[in-house]
């Protein structure tokens, strides 16, 4: 009789745990198709540009025809002449299918990671005007795939600027998970920014490591202050000593003043994550998107999308009023000096000719015996030691 209810007990248990774990699921899948749906609504509240238009259609009707290599062309030209986001994605997105398929058979990390060093300029240009998708595709794909580290303060940089233009995207989120924070993406950000902020990027110590060194030497000094209080010149050095262990505030680490996101436990780790980690470039990036973009960074976006229009009494005064709107909105885009001044200061206006020789010599995969570049290329992925792009966009005022 034991043994059937315990037979009984252990049926229910896993009954239970295989439910459960069918409602996570159920549950992530609906976050998931929330989020791409909260994207998908974010992309089509930029305009296509009307300049632009033509091309845009071609490429759709070129891709549509898997014409790849002739649509990518439209598409590439149409995000040069006017910084059109329809031409930008659909030219990103075409670029990483075709390299997915063309490297799925050679032994890559990421089949990707080819072509991330060409796309980045262009995901930059979609993430200083607010476009969530090439927010995301930016630090997902860059940022935590750079080289020789990850660009930590980057990626915390357009966490929190995805979070200050969307914060519905966390609400979104808490109505498919129960108002479960867990798996929002401030909570996502803070657990990652308590990460890189508590230990040094270096020797891993921590702000606890400090303390328990702090506690050894005063015990040290105490025992050194006993030893010596047999005359007045020791008992004089007692009491300093005393004094001093009293005062003594609790040591941590120091903080990178440029970026304000990297901690250090000695001038020797921040020298060495400063030059050979790369940081010097990331940190130079940082202070330039916290001077010229972050202050701008909801104007800039406002400055992108479409306004609802009220009411229109038909489809033709509607579409003349939509082309009205695009034609005003691209003379504010053209004379919106704040947006070309962060332009020119990432480098992203560079002339063709400062880089074509770096994007030929990363074209190639001779770099090792794997027949592949791709690491090589992942160094290309943050900035120069002056904080702009290595690679640029366009030297057109888009």
């Amino acid at each position: 009789m034991t043994s059937i209810t315990a037979s009984t007990t252990t049926g229910t248990n896993t009954t239970t745990t295989s439910v459960v774990l069918v409602q996570q699921q159920r549950q992530q899948q609906q976050q998931r198709q929330q989020q791409q749906l909260f994207i998908q609504n974010n992309h089509n509240s930029f305009p296509i540009q009307l300049k632009s238009k033509k091309l845009y259609e071609q490429g759709q009707r070129l891709q549509k025809q898997k014409c790849y290599t002739k649509a990518i062309h439209k598409y590439l030209r149409g995000a040069e002449m006017t910084g059109c986001l329809h031409c930008i994605f659909d030219y990103i997105e075409l670029l990483r299918f075709v390299h997915k398929n063309k490297n799925k058979n050679k032994k890559t990390t990421t089949t990707t990671s080819t072509i991330n060093h060409l796309i980045l300029p262009w995901l930059l240009e979609g993430a200083i005007r607010g476009h969530l998708y090439s927010i995301i595709r930016l630090y997902l794909s860059c940022y935590t795939e750079a080289l020789p580290s990850q660009a930590h303060a980057l990626i915390e940089y357009w966490l929190k600027m995805e979070q200050s233009l969307y914060p519905n995207l966390d609400d979104n989120q808490n109505n498919t998970t129960n108002n479960n924070n867990t798996g929002t993406i401030k909570a996502g950000r803070q657990k990652a920014k308590k990460t890189v902020v508590s230990s040094c990027p270096i020797c891993y110590k921590t702000d606890d490591d400090l303390s328990d060194d702090d506690d050894d030497e005063d015990s040290t000094s105490n025992d050194n202050n006993d030893n010596d209080g047999g005359d007045d010149g020791g008992s004089s050095t007692s009491t300093q000593g005393m004094t001093k262990t009293k005062t003594k505030t609790k040591a941590k680490l120091k903080q990178c003043m440029g970026c304000q996101m990297y901690c250090y436990f000695s001038e020797e780790c921040q020298t060495t994550h400063w030059i050979q980690q790369n940081h010097r470039n990331e940190c130079k990036m940082i202070q330039l998107l916290q001077k010229y973009h972050k202050p701008y960074s909801k104007e800039i976006y406002q400055n992108q999308i479409i306004n609802i229009i009220a009411a229109p009494t038909s489809s033709i005064q509607q579409q003349q009023q939509q082309q009205q709107q695009h034609r005003e909105r691209e003379h504010v885009d053209k004379n919106n000096n704040r947006l070309q001044i962060l332009r020119d200061k990432l480098g992203l206006n560079r002339p063709k000719i400062d880089y074509e020789e770096l994007v030929l010599l990363l074209s190639t995969d001779n770099d090792n015996h794997n027949n592949d570049n791709s690491d090589r290329r992942r160094h290309y992925l943050v900035a120069r030691q002056d904080g702009t792009v290595h690679i640029g966009s366009t030297p057109n005022v888009i």
